[in-house]
Parts: C-alpha cells; structure tokens; sequence
C-alpha cells in the first residue's frame, strides 16, 4: 500500500532534480569528497543529467540495487536487515572501493568463516533517498552509493560469495 508521506517524499526527491546544481549545493554544508566547489557543482551536473544506473536521470519503477555484506562468526545474511546503502553498478567494487567503504576495517582475519557476499537487490524507486544520497555523495563521491529510506520493500533476488582473497586484506 502506497502511503500519501511516500507520494510526497517521491514528489520532493523529483524537485530537487530539477534544479540547478547551485541550488543543490546550496541545500548542503559541504563538499568535502571534492577538491573545490566548481568540481562538486560539475559532478552535480553530471549526476542530474546521467541515466541511471550511474546517474539521477530516467531512474525505474524499480531499481536493481547492489549490497556488499561482510559476514562473520558464523552469522547468516539476514534478508530484513540489509542496510540503506547500495550500488547500481557492481563493477565498482575493486580493493580501493572496499577500502572507501570499510570492509578491509571490518574483517576478523582470525575467523575462517569471514565471508564476503554480493546481494542483487530489486527495489522500488519510491525508496530512494535522493537528498541522502546527493549528501552522501558530496562526501564520498568515490562509494557510488544510493540511499533508501527504510530497509523495508527490498527484495533479494540472487547472492554471490565473493572470493575474499580476490581483494587485498
């Protein structure tokens, strides 16, 4: 069921792309993912203006969503704690981007059983977090993360064990 908050959310995240990269900065405090202000208004133009999946613009009813989860001490994926964070393109994942976002930190090189999982995801766009997202994005712009409101309404439909030792530990 679709709740009159979520049109309204989904509305809002619609006007903030239409304007102008100035505006969009200006609704933030910072940029600090960028060397200037001139660089993170010419990636905001950049974002607002690339298709999805690695852009803002023409995103679906439903997104296909990427979740990298670091698994250990015999725990099981638990489908309805996923996170709010994801990927549209699993290309990205690479040593210096599980760095960025801190698996090499997370890993207990003592435990065998560390695993490291990539999770296919459909969800739909209603979840996306837009303003997060472009937050986000201004401090970190080398995660390439999409933000969801809730962790709710995600649907998992494929996993993949990654090979731990494919990336430096």
């Amino acid at each position: 069921m679709i709740k009159l908050k979520d049109i309204l959310n989904e509305t809002i995240g619609l006007d903030i792309l239409k304007k102008t990269p100035e505006e969009i900065l200006g609704m933030f405090d910072y940029y600090e993912g960028f060397n200037s202000e001139e660089d993170a208004l010419e990636y905001i133009e950049w974002a607002i203006n690339t298709p999805f999946p690695d852009g803002f613009k023409n995103i679906p009813s439903e997104m296909t969503l990427y979740r990298v989860l670091l698994i250990q001490d015999g725990k099981k994926i638990n489908e309805n704690e996923l996170g709010q964070h994801y990927i549209a393109n699993p290309k990205v994942i690479s040593d210096e981007w599980l760095e960025d976002i801190g698996i090499f930190d997370e890993i207990d090189y003592d435990d065998p059983n560390s695993e490291l999982w990539l999770l296919t995801c459909k969800v739909p766009s209603s979840n996306f977090d837009i303003e997060s997202t472009l937050s986000n994005r201004l401090q970190y712009p080398q995660e390439e993360e999409f933000t969801l409101k809730s962790t709710t309404g995600i649907r998992v439909v494929d996993k993949k064990k990654l090979n731990l030792q494919d990336y430096r530990l």
